[in-house]
């Protein structure tokens, strides 16, 4: 957490003295924003150490925002790029006359990429693929040979391996995630209380030095 504008050195000097943190390192580090900063640091993870956040909370944040960790839909898809058209109709012919798809995927595809893996390429969700070749690919049904389909890259021959359907993350794999941002939020809300009271108390104490006869909060005058 960067310094507050308007914070002067020396009230940060007396504000870090109070929390245990060397006030000489403070003046140190005057024109040196990034010094600066390391004891700012240092003054907020003293303030804060104390602040945790209790399990209840962390679970409802996640049932209110279960939006935030939706999975959509992903299809594993293997395929072959073609040059031309006419090669890619043979290749369906071949594929639906009992070829094995990744052995025709190896010796034919012009697609480097995928080729070493016999056209496999992965789990994809959308917007990875060619807009015409994943309307297609979404489409279809498990185990179905989509194409040829012409794109920028060529002539796709497709088909769908498998459907992963939409789903949310498990509370368990994002609780991690979830506890970081509220504890940092938290932190930064205790700190910003503190520091304020430090202000306060502090501009009583420059008013008092401004104005030493006036009692103020019950302080006695000192004029004799």
């Amino acid at each position: 957490m960067p310094a507050r504008p308007g914070s002067s050195i020396a009230s940060l000097a007396i504000e870090a003295e109070a929390a245990g943190i060397d006030s000489p390192s403070v003046a140190d580090a005057t024109g040196r924003p990034e010094a600066l900063s390391r004891v700012v640091a240092s003054l907020v993870e003293r303030v804060t150490a104390s602040v945790t956040v209790p399990e209840g909370h962390i679970r409802a944040y996640y049932e209110r925002n279960r939006d935030r960790y939706r999975i959509p839909e992903a299809r594993r898809v293997r395929h072959v790029l073609l040059a031309d058209a006419e090669t890619a109709r043979w290749v369906v012919d071949r594929i639906r006359s009992g070829s094995r798809f990744g052995t025709l995927a190896r010796r034919y595809t012009i697609d480097s990429g995928s080729r070493d893996s016999a056209g496999d390429l992965g789990m994809v969700r959308r917007g990875v693929l060619p807009r015409a070749l994943e309307e297609a690919v979404f489409s279809a049904p498990v185990g179905a040979i989509v194409g040829p389909i012409e794109t920028e890259h060529g002539w796709h021959v497709a088909r769908v391996e498998s459907v992963t359907p939409n789903g949310h993350s498990r509370y368990e794999d994002v609780r991690g995630s979830i506890e970081s941002e509220l504890l940092a939020s938290k932190r930064e809300r205790v700190f910003g209380e503190w520091l304020e009271g430090r202000r306060a108390a502090l501009a009583v104490i420059a008013i008092e030095f401004a104005h030493p006869g006036d009692p103020i909060n019950g302080i006695p005058s000192h004029r004799h």
